[in-house]
């Protein structure tokens, strides 16, 4: 029986592999949400909303995108088939604050990315969040 370990590098490579999906030229990220006995229950990627057309200007255009992107943790959110409570969502890069929020208010207890959010600004919310989460903690991967 695989260790918790082994499901932790298992599922961040499913994450990684996911982040490839998005047409971001600058920063790929993707996400998994796994339930508690480590079933995947959606995934998501970084990328611009249903309906609205990707173009290589639209990417390169920085206050287009920050507008129109969806975050890969909020899209596999928005996926999930049920109730998000009590999973774990493993990301290839660590949440802005406005995403760990939403993952927080979604019932999420475990947190595992791979590379750190360098923005995260004056206040650190993981500092002052981290211990409303079961884990909450960087997997690096070979």
């Amino acid at each position: 029986m695989p260790t918790q370990q082994t499901w932790d590098k298992h599922w961040m490579n499913v994450a990684i592999l996911t982040s490839k999906l998005s047409k971001d030229p600058t920063t790929q990220v993707g996400a998994v949400l796994v339930t508690p006995d480590n079933r995947q229950c959606a995934i998501g990627y970084n990328g611009f909303a249903r309906g609205i057309e990707e173009t290589p200007e639209m990417w390169n255009n920085r206050d287009v995108k920050l507008k129109y992107v969806i975050h890969a943790e909020e899209n596999a959110l928005l996926n999930t088939p049920f109730s998000p409570k009590d999973c774990s969502i493993y990301i290839t890069h660590q949440p802005c604050p406005k995403c760990i929020i939403r993952v927080l208010q979604a019932g999420i207890i475990r947190v595992i990315y791979n590379l750190p959010y360098t923005k995260m600004g004056d206040v650190d919310i993981w500092q002052v969040h981290a211990n409303k989460f079961k884990e909450i903690r960087q997997l690096d991967i070979d």
